[in-house]
């Protein structure tokens, strides 16, 4: 039986118990309904108490203009700069910024960037490490809901308080340690979402140039198109044909330079169903520490100059 009818049930009353309106769906798109909502459902919705709308945009982009009643909550809350890694932050900094926006373990969580994805992409990935699974994101972000004209303020927003309680979920976030052993492993894909340039060793933000042993480069950039000026995410349809060398049974681990890209990848696999875990130190991480093995070009490019004057 498929899983897509037991898990769009889930959603469903999920929604109802909020009173929240859910669509009319085929059931090739029940599953995207639990993850991925449009600017009309959410401008239907977004008055509804257990709703929380997130903004991840800076403050200053919050103050000139953000969705009628979304929260700020810039994206660099929920991350940390460990020497040029950008990493999930611990339970306690979760807990407070979660809290402080409003959030508990009832509330239905919309999140939306500027209209790039991956930003709302990562945001989401984070919710669903820390246990929430009540988290969708806005498909086209604010570009997209400015385009059709729908509501907008320029308030700041200041929701009560609430108690967020994080539940860790190992299995969502892949570590230094997790993606050696998946090297070898026959349950466990690797998927490299760079650009096929880094993939191949031809360019890098590392120190060594190359990719991960046994991955497979699918760039995330190919799973989105551009409808009148605004990105959005491809179907499921159109997914399951670039994933299609992925066995959608076995864990995935995704990774990109610094965890942004490779969220977008996580999310995109979320959305046909297929187990995930995001790595975050991803290429930075792996590929200056010297003691993991990489996959490099026959001939690495050569370091830029830097002599003076040219």
């Amino acid at each position: 039986m498929s899983l897509i009818g037991p898990f769009f049930r889930t959603l469903s009353g999920a929604l109802l118990s909020f009173g929240l309106l859910v669509p009319r769906l085929c059931w090739a798109d029940a599953l995207d309904a639990q993850f991925l909502v449009t600017s009309e459902w959410l401008n239907i919705n977004r008055s509804n108490a257990q709703l929380r709308v997130l903004d991840l945009r800076n403050s200053a982009d919050y103050a000139a203009g953000h969705i009628d009643g979304a929260v700020s909550l810039p994206i660099e809350r929920v991350f940390l700069n460990d020497n040029g890694k950008t990493l999930i932050a611990p339970l306690a900094q979760i807990k407070k910024a979660f809290s402080q926006a409003g959030i508990d373990e009832t509330t239905l969580v919309a999140v939306y960037d500027a209209g790039e994805f991956l930003s709302a992409a990562r945001v989401f990935w984070v919710f669903e490490v820390y246990g929430h699974a009540r988290v969708v994101a806005l498909d086209g972000g604010y570009a997209g809901w400015t385009q059709q004209q729908l509501p907008v303020s320029t308030t700041n927003v200041i929701p009560a308080p609430r108690n967020f309680v994080p539940t860790v979920k190992p299995n969502r976030l892949a570590t230094k340690l997790t993606t050696r052993l998946a090297i070898n492993q026959s349950n466990t894909v690797i998927i490299d979402a760079r650009e096929n340039t880094d993939y191949r060793g031809e360019k890098s933000t590392a120190q060594r140039y190359g990719h991960i042993p046994s991955a497979a480069n699918i760039p995330v950039k190919e799973t989105f198109e551009v409808v009148n000026g605004v990105k959005h995410l491809k179907s499921i349809a159109q997914l399951q044909q670039s994933y299609r060398e992925i066995d959608p049974s076995k864990h995935v681990i995704t990774y990109c330079n610094n965890g942004l890209a490779s969220a977008g990848t996580y999310f995109n696999l979320r959305r046909m169903g297929i187990d995930a875990a995001n790595y975050d130190g991803s290429w930075t991480e792996w590929a200056n520490d010297r003691a993991l093995p990489i996959v490099a070009p026959a001939q690495p490019p050569a370091p830029p100059s830097t002599s003076v004057g040219k």
